[in-house]
């Protein structure tokens, strides 16, 4: 029987799926260190901390890679769990729908300026840079008023996700 010991905790075991075995080559010195896999997520953990931009990198290039695998996840879990998103489409419609107040038709003309401002913006560069931002989102109880929209970019409305933040990462923000 082989016992494991790891060196950072001082754990001890038998089964050999608690356990990984590091190697370092640097320095020209070559030494194996065995620790349990608690120690192994607490290490990656502070890493992704104290390292997010690397981080960044290496989920693209892990995205990149396997690019089909995760194509495949992602349409097996919308397979097998159609009830989850469909509730959660529905419980996003029943949301909007409450929240719907009644344009006057220069607040309609307004609204509909942003959305063909920002096609016509995203046609004249090629791609999808730019879009319709709910301010307050409508998960929050934000409505399509003109007051509460605005145009930024992708990635600002992505990072932004359905929190209120009005503060802008790459300071576009289009107002009409």
């Amino acid at each position: 029987m082989n016992v494991k010991v790891c060196n950072k905790c001082g754990k001890i075991g038998l089964d050999q799926l608690d356990f990984q075995i590091l190697t370092d080559n640097r320095y020209g010195r070559c030494y194996y260190c065995t620790i349990c896999k608690q120690c192994v997520n607490n290490n990656t953990t502070i890493w992704m901390e104290n390292h997010p931009y690397k981080k960044r990198e290496y989920s693209k290039t892990y995205k990149e890679i396997h690019r089909n695998e995760l194509c495949t996840c992602n349409k097996t879990y919308q397979i097998n769990h159609k009830s989850t998103i469909n509730a959660k489409t529905a419980r996003h419609r029943i949301r909007k729908k409450n929240n719907t107040i009644t344009l006057t038709i220069d607040q309609e003309l307004i609204r509909k300026k942003y959305y063909t401002t920002c096609e016509e913006m995203n046609k004249k560069l090629g791609r999808n840079k730019y879009e319709v931002d709910h301010i307050i989102p409508v998960c929050k109880g934000g409505s399509d008023n003109p007051d509460n929209l605005r145009i930024i970019t992708v990635s600002d409305n992505r990072r932004k996700s359905h929190r209120n933040d009005y503060r802008l990462l790459d300071g576009v923000d289009i107002r009409l």
